[in-house]
């Protein structure tokens, strides 16, 4: 496939529809109001680490922190807007990947409402599940000529670390396109999707590990509702062929389906029933889609909220592997989850009136069919979440449990055991915004292996002031985390303090940004003294928005 006549053809395509958008009967353009907003973001710190070093993950001594965002948008005479948007960042700090100045986004639209909507630059692109769903950098267009008729193209690549700073290492063409029919104003839709994907085979290289392959999917979908939407039918068949080197003509492209279905119904008004299926062949492959080959899946759920203080939900899912092989050689698994949400006391007319209690539970069977089983294992959960307000207090308690039983290896069973308290409250107070909290949270975990377990208890205390009449916010928070993991070298006492001041410029300079000023200090006291660290960060940013 000749990737660049397709992205010519397309950029042409583009700048006609540019022109059909700021065009109307060979009047000219009439430029109406506008904005355009600059956000400025810097911060400089520095780490001290002593103690056993290695073990930090900082990096001591001075970082820098730069970040640029540019957003424009400009109103044409024909109700058509324009608008970028450009955030750039450049960094010092060795943890991470941008060392030097760099884009992570950036795009210009162009959008008129209900005929043309054009993307140059970074978009996130979505047609089905199995065609295309992810982020790219180049052109995307959506046209409707005719009001039920809606048409999208796209010609872009992936993200390279020579542009961004990040991402892959190699350069990846896509392009694609999609066509959708409204028929009798949403009550039925079809849309046909095709989307193509190839690497540049001049991009690699010895150490990028990716062979010059190429992939396409096309795919056929419908969305169908009846009585009032109380009927609704969604699916999607697909089919991709797959070149995994284009450069071998030993190697033979390979072509498989994939098909999902889910119906839903609301026979009444509180209650809805859903039924899904979802089959994808061993071969097939998406095209930067939500695809798991080689699986079937049936899903059987329901929502039931008979009166405002309860809510039932609950769903059987049941799938398996090796969907062409013989059944001897499949891995199966069964998922049942259910979950209630209820007011207990809704009718008294206290304060228990807004009391929630949640109650959640699930299990997970899943084994294979070969002998001896290789694999055969239950997975079950059950957690408790209750919470209730108190005049301005906010009290919550919660409880997680949970049990893996494997019948194959009896050293791999283990049981989680979590509970987690807290109390919040928000106030007013001699003309200041105060925030209060407090949590507690305990965590055991066991196994069956020597008897093991592994204990962590940790607290969080937070407290926050506002004054609106200065714009200045003070921060205070207090953390500490006991880890016992039974291992003299891993058990950690770990106590934290952060101190943050921020600053509205507007209140004092009637420059909008604000300007933080933070102190963190964290001591890492391992059980073995050799291991103790110290970390400590002195933080200031400054923002600025004109």
């Amino acid at each position: 496939m000749n990737v660049k006549r397709i992205n010519i053809a397309l950029v042409t395509l583009l700048t006609l529809l540019i022109l059909l958008a700021n065009a109307e009967k060979g009047q000219a353009i009439d430029c109406g109001k506008g904005s355009i907003t600059i956000d400025y973001y810097t911060k400089i710190y520095t780490n001290r680490i002593t103690g056993d070093k290695e073990r930090s993950y900082l990096e001591s001594g001075f970082q820098g922190y730069n970040e640029l965002m540019i957003n424009l948008e400009h109103h044409l005479s024909d109700k058509s807007t324009i608008s970028g948007y450009l955030e750039g960042i450049q960094t010092s700090d060795k943890n991470e990947n941008d060392k030097e100045f760099a884009l992570r986004n950036f795009y210009v639209r162009l959008l008129k409402e209900g005929k043309v909507d054009l993307t140059l630059g970074d978009f996130a692109a979505s047609f089905t599940q199995y065609s295309l769903g992810t982020s790219l950098l180049g052109f995307k267009a959506k046209v409707s000529p005719v009001e039920h008729l809606k048409i999208w193209a796209i010609a872009a690549k992936n993200r390279e670390r020579t542009t961004y700073g990040v991402g892959d290492d190699y350069r990846r063409y896509t392009q694609g396109g999609r066509l959708e029919i409204d028929f009798f104003k949403g009550a039925c839709k079809v849309g046909a999707s095709f989307v193509n994907t190839e690497v540049d085979h001049s991009s690699l290289h010895t150490n990028t590990g990716v062979l010059p392959y190429s992939n396409q999917v096309a795919s056929i979908d419908t969305d169908l509702r009846f009585l009032s939407d109380a009927i609704q039918i969604q699916g999607e068949v697909a089919r991709s062929r797959y070149d995994s080197n284009r450069d071998d003509p030993i190697v033979e492209a390979e072509y498989d389906n994939a098909y999902r279905l889910k119906v839903e119904v609301i026979p009444w008004q509180p209650l809805s029933l859903y039924v899904s299926w979802e089959r994808v062949e061993p071969k097939f492959s998406t095209v930067l889609g939500s695809a798991y080959a080689d699986n079937d899946q049936t899903q059987v759920g329901f929502t039931l909220t008979p009166a405002e203080w309860l809510e039932i939900t609950g769903y059987y899912l049941r799938q398996y592997d090796n969907i062409d092989n013989n059944k001897e050689y499949r891995s199966l698994s069964w998922t049942e989850d259910l979950s209630v949400t209820l007011s207990p006391f809704f009718f008294l007319k206290n304060f228990l009136q807004q009391m929630s209690l949640t109650i959640h539970g699930s299990r997970q069977d899943s084994y294979s069919r070969d002998h001896p089983r290789s694999t055969d294992t239950r997975d079950k959960a059950i957690d408790i979440t209750l919470s209730q307000p108190i005049w301005k207090l906010n009290l919550s308690l919660s409880m997680e449990n949970r049990w893996f039983k494997d019948h194959t290896d009896s050293t791999q069973d283990s049981r989680t055991e979590a509970y987690t308290g807290s109390i919040s409250s928000n106030f007013d107070l001699l003309g200041v915004s105060w925030g209060l909290s407090l949590s507690e949270n305990y965590q055991v975990d066991e196994t069956n292996y020597e008897r093991g377990s592994a204990e962590d208890l940790s607290t969080n205390l937070a407290l926050s002031a506002f004054y609106q009449k200065t714009g200045t916010n003070l921060s205070l928070s207090w953390v500490q985390q006991d880890s016992d993991m039974g291992d003299p070298s891993a058990n950690t006492l770990t106590t934290s303090f952060t101190a943050s001041l921020r600053q509205e410029l507007q209140k004092l300079l009637k420059i909008q940004g604000e300007i933080e000023l933070k102190y963190i200090y964290v001591n890492h006291n391992v059980e073995e003294d050799t291991y103790d660290y110290k970390e400590q960060t002195l933080f200031l940013g400054l923002k600025v928005s004109f």
